[in-house]
């Protein structure tokens, strides 16, 4: 195609996007591109209800923790119960012995 200057160097794409923003179609960031056969729908926040069905919420969380109790449940009891006893035991072997101090005498090494 015929260039008027040749000499000319092309226009960034950033550069030309922002000029055609303001000159075909009043286009703004957000709206720079019209994509040919794609359709989109929106709403007005006007018309927009969002707690709407909020009260149906708690029943279905509910439902939804019952049917899910019996897959993760079991698991979380017995690692609650492991680490107890693990706790305990650890416990229990890092406890001092009384009859080591019954007469004031510093403990015997192991």
């Amino acid at each position: 195609m015929f260039h008027p200057n040749p000499y000319k160097t092309a226009q960034p794409v950033f550069i030309r996007i922002l000029n055609s923003s303001t000159t075909m179609g009043h286009r703004v960031f957000g709206n720079l591109i019209k994509y040919r056969h794609v359709v989109t729908y929106s709403l007005s926040p006007y018309e927009q209800r969002p707690f709407a069905g909020f009260s149906k919420s708690f029943g279905n969380m509910y439902r939804r923790a019952s049917e899910g109790f019996w897959n993760a449940g079991p698991a979380l009891i017995l690692g609650i119960v492991v680490y107890k006893w693990a706790n305990d035991a650890n416990a229990a072997t890092h406890r001092k012995n009384p009859a080591d101090y019954a007469e004031g005498a510093a403990p015997a090494h192991h």
